[in-house]
């Protein structure tokens, strides 16, 4: 189009497009697919979303690549207890007796750690997110690159915090799974899980 010249109060956002990303999933679209923790019965899926009101965990294996981008609408009423772990393969363990990375998000703050299949972990570091504590509902956005070891979080399109494990990157899975860990209402839609550049 060559030079365009625009109004910036006609501007909602711009968004650079580097070339074409692979997206690996878009949904939920059903249970069909995903696995439920042993015993488990928590996760309803309706119209587009899976939600609970109990602690349970549900999982799918991405064959996530070396650089990813997952992204999902996060509600909730009540206490946030939301645990999810990614480039794992473990789903009825939501994450533990696995290589992978888990964040614990809760009302007002979120931590990521580094599990280990031996069964030990390494919490990384935690950020505060104020706007957990005023919200019900966020964007969520982890994006992880194996070959720099890093881990970031999006919380509503902003950079909450970004992680480097000083062990090089640990997950060798290629799965995601959530587990909630209260006892309120929370609700999961909008999952985008795809290639990042």
């Amino acid at each position: 189009a060559g030079k365009v010249a625009i109004q910036r109060k006609m501007v909602r956002s711009m968004t650079p497009i580097l070339g074409v990303l692979s997206s690996l999933y878009e949904g939920p679209t059903g249970l069909e697919g995903w696995t439920i923790g042993r015993g488990q019965t928590g996760w309803k899926y309706d119209n587009g979303a899976f939600s609970t009101t109990r602690q349970c965990a549900i999982g799918r294996d991405f064959k996530l690549p070396a650089a990813s981008t997952i992204e999902f609408d996060l509600a909730w009423r009540g206490q946030l207890q939301l645990l999810t772990s990614f480039y794992t393969d473990s789903f009825e363990n939501y994450g533990y007796n696995s290589d992978c990375y888990m964040i614990n998000i809760n009302s007002g703050y979120v931590y990521l750690q580094r599990m280990m299949r031996s069964g030990g972990q390494t919490q990384l570091g935690q950020a505060q997110i104020p706007s957990l504590t005023q919200k019900s509902k966020v964007r969520i956005g982890l994006r992880s690159n194996k070959e720099q070891g890093t881990v970031s979080l999006l919380v509503d399109g902003n950079l909450a915090q970004q992680w480097k494990d000083p062990a090089g990157f640990a997950g060798k899975g290629g799965g995601v799974c959530f587990f909630s860990q209260g006892n309120g209402f929370t609700k999961l839609s909008n999952i985008r899980i795809s290639e990042w550049d």
